[in-house]
């Protein structure tokens, strides 16, 4: 779904990951530290710039049941980036990680009601593959949504609303500013003891507060299915149609804003490319194959909003293995290709990545990893080839 999903209702049982109880309140803090070289930390198609950036950070999680029918949690990730050579990239050092949440759930009745809040603050010019040879375009993304979800037995009703606001935090692309407004229904009914399905439906309005890009509204409206096949694999299927109208009060044409070393500073207007109508789908399939190994592999089409023109349309084919080596180390595997049909005048792309890692404890309390991931991104129209090798080690202590 183009939203931020359904807010899944939490349960009423601890988490039995957390080491510290407090009376009612149970605790987790985790400090970490990492170190990861990155061969082109500008992700740009020429005289890629390599580094090492030190990365300590926290991780501080919180969960309260202050009754039976009411709960508070916290889920914190900070960290703070130092790159040794890309010295620019210091500004704004400081990332709050995607996972944070802060949520209070009351139950009554057949009803969980949900409000939460989702900041994050991000660098990271190759979340965007239509953005490419970047300056560092730090932002503030921040969802504050209510989610309330009524459990009939075998019907299971849904609705969320939530404002998403993205914000440059410091001065460059202040263009990509934006605020959406999300409405979502969802029902889930258990036709049989294996397969459950239902409707589900959308509407969002994004306006852009600087006019660059054009103000949309999107709308969806699609089915769910997730089969059983077998006590080890599971199939869910979701599509439907979707609907994009873009008002035409953006800056004509795309243009971009560039620094003295020919990085792209700013993203000033949008290249167009009309309204759209069309589906999306996404399929879904994953697979115990013992109690050793399980993988998935998924395959989709969505149709989204763009930072340099009206929409793209992704195609997307994910892949990923676990391994449970023993019972300190796990190892894994992830695949990812994607083909993006950009609207308008704006270069589409060809993404392939790989990413394989380990990860185990060395004591009950310590934690380590080690990453090794390559992506190779392609833009057509002459905007060449980006390839990005990106190598981490991490520690953590579990306090």
């Amino acid at each position: 779904m183009a939203s931020s999903s359904a807010f899944a209702a939490q349960q009423m049982v601890p988490n039995n990951s957390y080491t510290t109880r407090l009376g009612p309140v149970l605790l987790r803090v985790i400090p970490r530290f990492e170190v990861e070289f990155n061969s082109n930390v500008y992700y740009s198609p020429d005289d890629p710039i390599a580094d090492l950036i030190l990365r300590p950070g926290l991780a501080f999680d919180f969960d309260w049941v202050i009754t039976e029918k009411n709960r508070l949690t916290l889920n914190l990730g900070m960290e703070y980036e130092k790159y040794l050579r890309a010295v620019d990239r210091d500004n704004n050092g400081f990332r709050l990680k995607p996972d944070t949440l802060l949520s209070y759930s009351l139950y009554t009745g057949d009803f969980v009601i949900t409000l939460y809040d989702r900041p994050s603050i991000e660098q990271e010019p190759s979340a965007d593959p239509s953005l490419v040879n970047t300056a560092p375009y730090t932002r503030l993304a921040n969802t504050l949504g209510l989610s309330v979800v009524c459990d009939l037995n075998k019907l299971i009703l849904s609705a969320v609303v939530e404002r998403q606001d993205i914000r440059s935090l410091n001065n460059n692309f202040s263009g990509l500013n934006a605020t959406t407004y999300v409405g979502q229904l969802s029902a889930m009914y258990l036709l049989t003891p294996t397969l459950t399905l239902g409707p589900f439906g959308m509407v969002s309005q994004t306006a852009h507060p600087e006019n660059a890009l054009n103000n949309s509204t999107m709308m969806q409206l699609g089915i769910t299915a997730d089969q059983a096949l077998t006590r080890y694999t599971t199939l869910t299927i979701s599509g439907g149609l979707q609907i994009m109208k873009f008002q035409d009060n953006g800056t004509p044409g795309l243009s971009f804003q560039t620094t003295s070393t020919g990085t792209i500073d700013n993203v000033t207007g949008t290249a167009g490319g009309g309204n759209f109508f069309g589906p999306f789908f996404s399929v879904e399939i994953t697979n115990e194959l013992n109690r050793f190994f399980s993988h998935s592999l998924s395959v989709g089409l969505q149709p989204q909003a763009s930072s340099v023109s009206n929409y793209s349309q992704v195609f997307s084919v994910d892949y990923a293995l676990t391994w449970r080596m023993n019972r300190q180390v796990d190892a894994n595997l992830a695949l990812n290709l994607q083909h993006g049909q950009v609207s308008g005048t704006a270069p589409s792309y060809d993404l392939a990545e790989i990413r394989t890692g380990l990860t185990g404890q060395l004591t009950p309390s310590i934690g380590w990893k080690m990453e090794l991931g390559y992506r190779l991104e392609m833009q057509t129209e002459g905007m060449g080839t980006v390839a990005q090798t990106r190598c981490i080690l991490g520690l953590d202590y579990a306090f």
